[in-house]
């Protein structure tokens, strides 16, 4: 109805009905409800009711406009529901698409800072959003294997370059936010496979895992810095910038003290010992 509408112009019922070969009682509810959806909008004229079409560009943005609304309650909603109860488990992710949409999903929520060693083929996959939370004020490093345009972004070459790609099992990411979580994923060769992922919130491995990463990304800079012939003032301007990836309030290194050093402590399930 709403097509034949848009081709055809303001319409009777009756003439619809004929139209689109439907009995003249479903069109005139069938209109009812297109009106209360926003899509059509009817008017008097004399004695007989006319329809027309809304304009499409009209209608999406108003469906647009509603969804965005009805995102939002549901968010607010969710997040009434949503738990701080520690969660211990590592959890495997099963495919590349849910792997990239888990890392956003993180990149999003960071707060503090943001490290990764990434391949070419994540990393690009990914560019967008480390700029983006770069430039919301967020720490974000990045230790890659050949240059790449991130502006806002600590960006340090492996000094092994892509050759190190050669001698391994694929193309790896390891993503870490806030020292609070982490994902630790392996790809295909040419990086549109995904071979094996996992995420995980415990605190302890978090900020296990964050601790490697962070050593990693100060060795490479340091070495890069040093293969270059850095003065040992750029050295310590260096060690300078890398603090920004160490902040001890960080948290998840505050969700690792509460988490064990807290009466009632929750064990390796996530229950505490009076459950």
């Amino acid at each position: 109805m709403y097509a034949f509408l848009l081709q055809e112009g303001p319409a009777t019922g009756y003439r619809i009905a004929q139209a689109i070969g439907r009995p003249v009682g479903n069109v005139y509810k069938a209109v009812e409800a297109l009106e209360a959806k926003g899509a059509v909008l009817s008017a008097q004229d004399a004695d007989t009711r006319v329809t027309r079409a809304v304009p499409i560009a009209e209608l999406l943005a108003r469906l647009e406009r509603k969804a965005a609304a009805s995102r939002a309650a549901a968010a607010i909603a969710l997040a009434d529901l949503s738990s701080d109860a520690i969660d211990d488990r590592v959890y495997q992710i099963q495919s590349r698409d849910q792997l990239l949409e888990r890392c956003r999903r993180m990149l999003a929520a960071a707060e503090q800072f943001v490290l990764t060693s990434a391949c070419p083929a994540p990393l690009g996959a990914l560019a967008d959003d480390l700029v983006a939370t770069a430039a919301r004020g967020v720490a974000v490093g990045v230790k890659a294997f050949e240059p790449a345009a991130l502006p806002g972004v600590e960006l340090v070459i492996d000094p092994r370059g892509l050759s190190a790609l050669t001698t391994g099992p694929g193309q790896w990411l390891y993503l870490t936010v806030d020292g609070r979580e982490f994902v630790h994923a392996l790809l295909s060769d040419d990086g549109t496979t995904l071979q094996n992922a996992v995420w995980s919130a415990s605190p302890l491995m978090a900020w296990t895992f964050f601790t490697g990463i962070s050593s990693d990304f100060v060795l490479a800079a340091l070495r890069r810095a040093l293969a270059a012939g850095a003065s040992a003032g750029e050295l310590r301007e260096l060690s300078a910038r890398m603090q920004r990836f160490e902040s001890p309030t960080s948290v998840g290194k505050l969700a690792l003290i509460r988490h064990y050093r807290t009466p009632g402590r929750a064990g390796r399930s996530g229950r505490t010992k009076e459950e």
